[in-house]
């Protein structure tokens, strides 16, 4: 029976934790908030309150892992200003990915499209291969670094996905765009005729799943392209119409 740790069991962790369970692994789980240990005890076969930042810590639940599954993520309500949105990013993806990288040598990371920034120039479709932005975006910036850190190692395997969906909890799209208009000064770092790609929490832990099933390593696009999405402005743009708020 492998045993797998996951760093973070959050939307997209708790769907991969029930999915392996069900498939006949041992799954271990961490989250930073004490109060969430008994629920998802249901859910995972070991719970341990722990940050990312908590090296020791994270060395000594991986060593008797088979892999560890970065499911970690920046929470947006703690980055509203650019100084938190820094201090946010870094401490969750950096710095996570880093601690990750050096207590396991098989490490999975759910990195992010925000790696590609807009698409850069032209109308090519962007691959594994596409050029990376050179923004200095914190999430651009560190969902790179994180990756960077996490492929250092031969066996570590990044996946890259869109806007992820199928939270209880989520900020719908409208609230977005409202946080948008009110702590951003109407300006996002979202390029305008960039495609606003999604993916349901329970494909990406699909993917994941497909990935330790067949020990998939380096970088891959999780995404459907059977149809192409809209785009940032004009779901924006309707959404803000909708709201009775300027056009960001």
């Amino acid at each position: 029976m492998q045993r797998i740790l996951i760093l973070g069991v959050g939307l997209v962790g708790s769907r991969l934790a029930i999915r392996l369970r069900e498939a006949r692994y041992w799954v271990a789980g961490t989250t930073t908030t004490l109060a969430k240990v008994a629920e998802l005890g249901a859910i995972c076969d070991e719970v341990t309150v722990l940050r990312g930042d908590d090296a020791p810590g994270l060395k000594a639940l991986a060593k008797d892992k088979d892999a560890v599954i970065v499911t970690v993520g920046p929470n947006v309500r703690r980055a509203r200003t650019a100084i938190e949105r820094d201090i946010e990013y870094r401490q969750a993806l950096e710095v996570t990915c880093q601690n990750a990288a050096a207590a396991h040598p098989r490490c999975i990371f759910i990195s992010s499209f925000s790696v590609y920034g807009d698409g850069g120039v032209g109308d090519a479709p962007i691959t594994e291969v596409s050029p990376l932005s050179t923004s200095t975006e914190p999430s651009v910036r560190y969902y790179q670094r994180a990756e960077a850190a996490i492929l250092a190692n031969p066996e570590g395997a990044v996946l890259r996905v869109p806007d992820v969906y199928g939270g209880k909890d989520d900020l719908s799209f409208t609230e977005r765009v409202k946080l948008g208009d009110t702590l951003m000064g109407g300006n996002v770092p979202f390029g305008p005729d960039a495609l606003l790609d999604r993916v349901h929490a329970e494909d990406v832990a699909a993917a994941i799943h497909h990935a330790l099933e067949h020990d998939l390593r380096g970088i891959y696009n999780v995404c459907d392209n059977r149809e192409t999405p809209p785009t940032n402005k004009a779901v924006f743009d309707s959404l803000a119409d909708a709201a009775g708020i300027e056009r960001l």
